[in-house]
């Protein structure tokens, strides 16, 4: 069988935010079963995680439905580097290899442990999660200016999006965390980005709450309003707390799962509601933080 070429279009730097790269999800309808395929990365202009991770949960999902693994190339240099250092390319080897070569000119640097930044990583288990859960209490306390509560919250957040993909999803997920500085307006963003091919927030919530309505849209919104998978919760629902963290820090949450999605910006202060989206397995969690540089420049 021929194998198939697809352009990857420059949408994994959303503007909006925390907001899901869909023209991506969309694509997956498009790839037949057992096709291979080529993926065409030379659109690819900028990257945050929610792209990082989009694409990685894309590559899976695209290598399931082909059945071979997937061919990247054609990238611009600097994004090559850029997911090199991210072990982005390590981390989906199972799925997809890159055919192209990157210069020692072009190989960025790595710091052990950065403040900067976390790689993309697996969560299967536990130890994972800590770990994850361990680089992001540095990059948060090094950049932004939150308490300890409001700092051992947040953590505490993610390591239960991190436990939820282990203990509900019946699946394994990603994550991945950078910080950005805006020097010339003293703000800096923190965009995190947590997802995995699992069974969604509906067949998640329907096992302990039984039916809560018609559509996975109305799950997502009973998740946000307090509904949770877990019979024991040390601080209540993550949904609920980081809503409350992002209102101090002109922050925002997206949730999508299956065919819907709901952003909560508190810049703005509106709350958009995404029915009818692409079906996409699983269930994918972006939150953007930005708030006056804490740390010095």
């Amino acid at each position: 069988m021929a194998i198939r070429t697809l352009v990857i279009p420059n949408v994994l730097a959303p503007e909006s935010g925390s907001y899901s790269p869909e023209a991506l999800f969309s694509l997956l309808p498009q790839l037949a079963k057992g096709e291979p395929l080529r993926f065409d990365m030379s659109q690819v202009s900028f990257v945050y995680p929610p792209g990082i991770v989009g694409l990685a949960l894309f590559l899976r999902a695209a290598w399931e439905r082909s059945g071979s693994q997937i061919i990247l190339f054609g990238f611009q240099e600097k994004i090559l580097a850029y997911f090199q250092r991210l072990d982005f390319l390590e981390i989906c080897r199972p799925w997809a290899s890159c055919s192209d070569q990157i210069s020692a000119a072009a190989t960025l640097s790595r710091k052990q442990a950065s403040t900067n930044l976390l790689e993309l990583r697996l969560i299967r288990n536990y130890d994972q999660v800590n770990e994850a859960a361990y680089r992001a209490r540095d990059i948060l306390k090094t950049w932004l200016a939150f308490d300890s509560d409001q700092l051992s919250h947040l953590v505490t957040i993610l390591s239960e999006m991190g436990g939820n993909v282990c203990d509900h999803s019946q699946d394994f997920g990603f994550i991945s965390i950078q910080k950005y500085l805006y020097a010339t307006e003293r703000k800096v963003a923190v965009r995190i980005a947590v997802g995995d091919l699992g069974i969604g927030i509906r067949a998640s919530l329907m096992r302990r709450h039984g039916n809560l309505g018609p559509t996975s849209l109305a799950y997502i919104r009973a998740a946000l309003e307090g509904k949770t998978s877990r019979r024991k919760r040390v601080l209540g629902n993550g949904f609920q707390l980081v809503q409350s963290i992002i209102k101090g820090c002109r922050g925002s949450l997206l949730v999508r799962s299956e065919d819907a999605a709901v952003l909560i910006d508190t810049e703005h202060g509106q709350i958009a509601e995404f029915p009818n989206q692409v079906p996409f397995p699983g269930t994918f969690v972006s939150i953007f933080l930005y708030q006056p540089v804490y740390s010095s420049i």
